[in-house]
């Protein structure tokens, strides 16, 4: 970007300038300004930046965790785990617990992640009154929960978004995570379990078709929506159309796991 974009607006392109050269400092509200602007995530920005020498391994593995996740490649998954057991030093029990739910995810099988760890992800998530911290800890971590112990929480989380929206990039996308990966959990449950948390399915297809804004963040799951709706309705020509579509653009992993039964 140009030092006119960068600056957009928050601060002068000459005040920049300087700031670049290292003779002006920036304050902080005019830092968070900048970050906002940039679409950013603040969090993230100022976690890297204090724990930029210790944590910056440690931030590749978890992408290379969550690509291995979302193409469903257990080859590399295990991989990954056998690198990190051979860790002298030991791992991070977040990271732990990261590659513990990408098994969970591509085998949809819950039943390795501890009861312990499932109450304290409740406790926080509850806690925190869902903000965007709580959205993303909670769409990362439904499947560790059984359909029925989940659907209240995605009630809640929906309907408090619905009560007190937030429209920053982030938010958007974690809140629409919660409404994709319970509908992909409903469809992998028995056909009892799905018949008991039949509303939320219906308030989360609702959700992503008509109370999340428009916007091209979260334009992919809004189209999930529609294609669950499609899905759950039996409208196999709407869901090989979708289909098609999805794996044209290279997202084909995302659904493999949806193919009719």
């Amino acid at each position: 970007m140009t030092q006119s974009q960068m600056a957009a607006g928050v601060i002068s392109e000459s005040y920049y300038s300087k700031v670049e050269r290292g003779d002006n400092r920036i304050n902080a509200d005019a830092l968070v300004n900048l970050l906002v602007s940039h679409h950013f995530d603040v969090g993230k920005f100022f976690d890297r930046l204090v724990n930029q020498s210790s944590v910056e391994p440690d931030l590749q593995i978890a992408t290379e965790i969550s690509i291995a996740q979302y193409t469903k490649n257990l080859k590399r998954l295990d991989e990954i785990s056998k690198e990190l057991k051979t860790r002298p030093e030991g791992s991070p029990s977040w990271l732990e617990l990261r590659i513990t739910l990408a098994y969970a995810w591509i085998n949809h099988s819950p039943e390795q992640v501890p009861d312990g760890v499932k109450n304290k992800i409740k406790k926080i998530i509850l806690e925190d009154n869902w903000n965007r911290g709580s959205y993303q800890t909670f769409c990362n971590s439904i499947i560790i929960y059984e359909i029925e112990e989940a659907a209240p929480l995605v009630r809640n989380a929906l309907e408090h978004f619905v009560a007190n929206p937030e429209y920053d990039e982030f938010t958007l996308q974690y809140v629409a995570l919660i409404a994709v990966n319970f509908l992909n959990c409903a469809y992998h449950a028995s056909k009892e379990e799905r018949k008991s948390v039949h509303s939320t399915i219906c308030q989360a297809i609702e959700f992503l078709k008509n109370d999340l804004p428009v916007e091209p963040a979260i334009g992919f799951y809004k189209i999930m929506g529609v294609y669950y709706k499609a899905l759950f309705d039996g409208n196999l020509s709407l869901v090989n159309h979708i289909s098609e579509i999805v794996k044209e653009i290279g997202y084909g992993s995302l659904i493999e796991d949806l193919k009719e039964k």
